[in-house]
């Protein structure tokens, strides 16, 4: 509990720090240029504190106590290499902070003390050793072509736009297949299932949002600059809409089949991120705007989902949908609070959910309407079709609870 408090303070404390720069910082440049202290990157250190510290309450309660120290110590790694990613403006940076998100994310997947966790994290780790590689790759193929590892600058867009096609394309496509890796898109999403199932759940309610919030967030920021004011050799738009697409798909249609609630919340959280992609593809101020709300409401229905599954998992062992069956008669507040969440993920009404899949469908009409690009008229119809399949495995969990 010591352990659990002096963390907690820790980032209670960095939690007021961000709040206060986000009540007064408008721009400011930190470590000769590396990283940018806006507004926005205060409230994503503001809002990740947050979740940070709910999951702390989780982890108390974790029934395994061993090695307490080095548990906390990546918690607060993770948090620490987040709150630098999204405040990155220069390549260097970047990745470093990148890596102490990555290696603190595989090391804390061990957590359960046995040898299935020991599978799956190694898998993680093969698979996010080689995301990496190709990432450093591509960054090291933009630094060869601008000169400058400073993306948010003016020389880094000129020179881009003064280069030859055919590298810059190899090497904005080897930096996107980095981030697709951390944010779990495909068709870098193998290992999540697999750690999502094994990993302790407090662990796999964390990296399964904070981690993933800082790619999106930092994954934001590369694109419009290698978008190049709309003026780069590769469509971004199209890219990114085909992404989103087969992200979703491979979501929800794996979801379908899965029994074990961490499995099928595994495939959800992959359909998440093919939303947020979808915002992503809109290129507008509104739609960027709307895929931060998304990010948000994803973040809390998501948490508070995998909150009430652990408590079901320290009561009923392994985690299979059929061992839910008619819970709701000896807790039906938590099964109906349940049963918001999952509606929530879906995106029906009333809840916020809906709001958010809403506002990310109109960003996606409103930019087509705007540039006539069929590929969004396409993600637009795919998105409303396969959020129906969604309800097919999203409410499979009320069905068996009730």
């Amino acid at each position: 509990l010591s352990l659990a408090f002096l963390s907690g303070l820790g980032i209670l404390i960095s939690g007021i720090i961000s709040f206060e720069q986000f009540s007064q910082v408008s721009l400011e440049d930190a470590f000769n240029g590396m990283v940018t202290i806006t507004n926005l990157t205060a409230f994503w250190q503001l809002f990740l504190s947050a979740v940070t510290l709910i999951v702390l309450s989780m982890c108390v309660f974790r029934e395994k106590k061993q090695s307490s120290l080095e548990f906390y110590s990546l918690i607060i790694g993770i948090l620490l290499g987040v709150h630098v990613l999204v405040m990155s403006s220069n390549f260097l940076m970047l990745y470093f902070s990148l890596e102490l998100v990555s290696l603190s994310s595989y090391a804390i997947t061990f957590f359960a003390f046995n040898k299935q966790p020991s599978e799956s994290s190694l898998k993680y780790l093969l698979f996010g050793a080689a995301a990496s590689a190709i990432m450093l790759y591509g960054l090291s193929l933009l630094f060869a072509i601008t000169g400058t590892l400073d993306f948010t600058g003016q020389a880094f867009i000129d020179n881009m736009l003064a280069a030859n096609p055919i590298p810059v394309i190899v090497a904005s496509i080897l930096v996107l297949s980095g981030f697709l890796f951390k944010i779990s898109a495909f068709p870098f999403h193998l290992w999540v299932p697999d750690v999502y199932e094994t990993a302790p759940t407090p662990v796999v309610a964390y990296f399964s949002v904070v981690p993933k919030i800082g790619g999106i967030a930092i994954l934001i920021k590369v694109v419009l600059t290698l978008n190049l004011f709309g003026q780069a050799p590769i469509n971004w738009g199209i890219l990114l809409a085909v992404l989103s697409m087969l992200t979703i798909a491979v979501g929800n249609l794996s979801a379908l089949f899965q029994f074990n609630i961490k499995r099928l919340l595994a495939y959800s959280a992959i359909a998440q991120t093919g939303f947020m992609l979808a915002g992503l593809a809109a290129f507008s101020e509104t739609s960027l705007v709307n895929v931060i709300f998304y990010s948000c409401i994803y973040t809390v229905a998501g948490i508070g989902a995998f909150m009430i599954v652990h408590f079901f998992e320290r009561r009923h062992g392994k985690m299979e949908i059929s061992s839910l069956a008619g819970v709701v008669n000896s807790y039906p507040y938590l099964s109906i609070l349940l049963l918001v969440m999952m509606v929530s993920l879906t995106g029906l009404p009333p809840t916020a959910g809906f709001t958010a899949k809403f506002l990310i469908f109109s960003s996606i009409w409103e930019s087509y309407t705007y540039n006539n690009n069929g590929w969004l008229l396409a993600l637009l119809a795919f998105g409303l079709v396969i959020t129906v399949v969604a309800l097919f495995y999203y409410l499979k969990i009320p069905y068996y609870m009730i």
